[in-house]
C-alpha cells in the first residue's frame, strides 16, 4: 500500500529478481484507477539468478476522492515480451472532495493543420468515484504562442450529468482558422460540482494547413495528335486546407533546338478547394504534326484560242444591229491571237498556264521526350507535380 496526499506524489520501491536464469533488460507501464496515475522507471538489466530494483510513482490529482485506488504494474523483456504483472494500491487522503468525486481524463492529444475541420477532435471522460452522482458543468481554456495570429479556441458541452457508476464521455473540438499561427498550443478542459474541480490537459499541435498536386499519368502520342493529348491534374487538400490554388505550366526537354516545341495550357487556371471538395484539372499538350505543301500558280489568263472562241460565241448572241462594231472587236481579238501563237506566248491546249511549282515541308514536333512541370500556388505555399510527355 502506498499512500498519498491529494495533489501530491509518493514512490515505492520496486524490487525484481531473476527466475531460471533469466537474463534480459526490463521495461515497465503501469496503470491506475481514474482519480491517480502511475509510473514505473528506470528500466532494470538482470543477469541469470541477479536482482535488481525499480520506483514507482504515484500521483494523486488535487480532487481525488479519500479512498483507495487500485494499481497494475506490467514488465515487458526487451524483445516486447510480457514477463510478470504485479497489483499495488494507492491510499489517498486530505482530499477537499471527501469521500466522493469525479475524475477527468482525455483520449488523446490533437495535432492537425491549421483551418482543418477534422482531426481536431478529443474524447473527454468523466468519471465518478467513490458514487458520485449529479451534474458536472464543463469548460476549457486555450494557451498557445505569445502574439498567436487568429489563436486556436476550443469548445464542449456545458455539462454532463452523472447518474451512477459509469463514466459519460463529451467531444473537445479545437477551432482554428487558415491563418492560425502554426504552434503548439494547450487546452485545459475543467469539470466543476461545488468545490470539485478537476482537470485534464490535452496538448494541441497545429501546423501549417498544406494542398497536394498530382496527375493523372505520362502522355504519348503523335505529333499533332488531339486526341491523346490530355491528363487530369488532381489538387487535393492536405491537413485541413481551404482556399483558392492558382496554376501554371511549363516545358522542358533535353533536347538540343527542338522544332516546334510543344505547348501546355490548363483548364481551369484556377480552383478553390476545401477538405471535402478537390475539383479536378485538365492538362492539354499541344503540338505540331509535319506538313507538306506545293506551289501551284492561279489561272489568271485563257489561252488566247479559247479567248477567240468566247468572243465568237458572245458575238454570235447578239442582235444584227449590234453585229457589225462588234464583229469588228471580234475581229481584233483574233488578230491579237494570232499574233501572240507568232511570238510562241501561248500555253498547251489544256490552257492551265503552267505547270505546277515545287513544295515545302514543315517537320513538326521534334520526336522525343518532353516534361510538362505543373505548379500550384496559394500564398507561401508552392507545390508540383510532372508529367513526361513522349512525342512519336
Amino acid at each position: 500500500m502506498v499512500g498519498v496526499a491529494a495533489g501530491k506524489m509518493a514512490s515505492e520501491t520496486i524490487n525484481l529478481t531473476s527466475v531460471n536464469g533469466f537474463t534480459n533488460t526490463v521495461s515497465f507501464g503501469c496503470t491506475a484507477d481514474p482519480g491517480v496515475s502511475c509510473s514505473v522507471s528506470p528500466w532494470v538489466t538482470l543477469n541469470g539468478g541477479g536482482s535488481g530494483s525499480t520506483t514507482m510513482t504515484v500521483a494523486a490529482d488535487p480532487f481525488a476522492a479519500n479512498r483507495t485506488y487500485n494499481l497494475q504494474i506490467t514488465a515487458f523483456a526487451q524483445t516486447g515480451m510480457m514477463i510478470h504483472t504485479v497489483g499495488v494500491q494507492a491510499a489517498v487522503t486530505g482530499s477537499v472532495a471527501g469521500s466522493q468525486s469525479f475524475a477527468l481524463s482525455n483520449s488523446n492529444d490533437i495535432n492537425f493543420g491549421a483551418g482543418a475541420t477534422s482531426g481536431n477532435t478529443s474524447t473527454i471522460t468523466v468519471t465518478p468515484i467513490g458514487g458520485f452522482t449529479g451534474p458536472v458543468t464543463l469548460s476549457c481554456s486555450v494557451t498557445g504562442p505569445t502574439g498567436a495570429t487568429s489563436p486556436a479556441t476550443c469548445s464542449l458541452p456545458a455539462s454532463v450529468t452523472l447518474s451512477g457508476a459509469a463514466p459519460q464521455t463529451e467531444t473537445l473540438t479545437v477551432n482554428s482558422t487558415s491563418t492560425t499561427t502554426v504552434g503548439t498550443y494547450t487546452v485545459t478542459v475543467t469539470g466543476s460540482s461545488g468545490a470539485i474541480q478537476p482537470t485534464t490537459v490535452v496538448s494541441v499541435a497545429i501546423g501549417p494547413s498544406d494542398f497536394s498536386l498530382g496527375n493523372g499519368g505520362n502522355l504519348t502520342f503523335k505529333a499533332g495528335d488531339v486526341l491523346n493529348n490530355q491528363t487530369l491534374i488532381m489538387v487535393d487538400s492536405a491537413d485541413g486546407f481551404s482556399g483558392t490554388v492558382n496554376l501554371t505550366c511549363a516545358v522542358t526537354t533535353s533536347i538540343q533546338n527542338p522544332n516546334d516545341p510543344p505547348t501546355c495550357s490548363l483548364s481551369p487556371a484556377s480552383v478553390n478547394i476545401t477538405p471535402t471538395l478537390f475539383p479536378g484539372v485538365m492538362l492539354t499538350v499541344n503540338t505540331t504534326a509535319s506538313t507538306t505543301s506545293q506551289n501551284r500558280p492561279s489561272l489568271l489568263l485563257w489561252s488566247s484560242a479559247s479567248g477567240t472562241a468566247l468572243a465568237l460565241v458572245l458575238i454570235a448572241g447578239l442582235p444584227r444591229r449590234k453585229r457589225n462594231w462588234m464583229a469588228m472587236l471580234g475581229l481584233l481579238a483574233l488578230l491579237v491571237s494570232v499574233a501572240n501563237l507568232g511570238c510562241g506566248g501561248g500555253g498547251g491546249s489544256s490552257g492551265s498556264g503552267g505547270g505546277s511549282g515545287g513544295g515545302t515541308t514543315s517537320p513538326g514536333t521534334t520526336t522525343g521526350n518532353y516534361t510538362v512541370t505543373v505548379t500550384g500556388t496559394s500564398g507561401q505555399l508552392t507545390r508540383t507535380t510532372s508529367v513526361t510527355v513522349t512525342v512519336d
